[in-house]
């Protein structure tokens, strides 16, 4: 029998950020993390998490995150070929700061706010006006913008629910 020496995998103890659907500057605490940024390979949601660079060798680095959206997203950190992950990574929350109104007979409405995705598939989106599905929801400028259509309905100041990657935004107007 062989004795084969290896070293540790890269741990994970923390992720830091912004958390912005955007994406952006995103610091991972660990160990065994590398020295080499060229043997580094780190993944936030199954997308590359760029530019990653040492801020302490072995223990910290830092790159910046692709945009996306959801709680406990996968993290995974590769370093020449030994991996680790862990679901820690979240984006921030949605929050709505205005909903268009629409004539009486429907159409569509513009939903403005922060955090609201990158995502343009409609499971990732779901938007809700006075309880009733606003159907076909796309984003028009990311994290800023959506857009979804509702029926024909009556009122004012009705409640607007946006839910993006499994986070819920408090319910506008509140």
């Amino acid at each position: 029998s062989r004795n084969i020496f290896s070293y540790e995998p890269p741990q994970i103890a923390s992720v830091s950020s912004s958390g912005s659907t955007s994406g952006g500057l995103t610091i991972i605490s660990g160990s065994s993390l590398g020295g080499m940024a060229s043997s580094l390979i780190i993944n936030i949601g199954g997308s590359s998490c760029t530019s990653p660079s040492y801020l302490t060798l072995h223990t910290v680095i830092q790159c910046t995150a692709p945009p996306g959206s959801g709680l406990n997203v996968s993290v995974s950190v590769s370093v020449s070929g030994l991996v680790t992950q862990a679901p820690i990574y979240s984006y921030a929350p949605p929050s709505v700061s205005n909903a268009r109104p629409v004539p009486y007979n429907g159409g569509l409405v513009i939903i403005e706010g922060n955090d609201l995705g990158h995502d343009t598939s409609s499971a990732a989106i779901i938007v809700n006006v006075n309880g009733k599905p606003c159907v076909e929801p796309v984003v028009n400028i990311p994290s800023t913008q959506i857009q979804c259509r509702v029926g024909a309905g009556v009122g004012s100041d009705l409640p607007v629910s946006v839910r993006v990657g499994g986070q819920l935004a408090p319910v506008y107007p509140s």
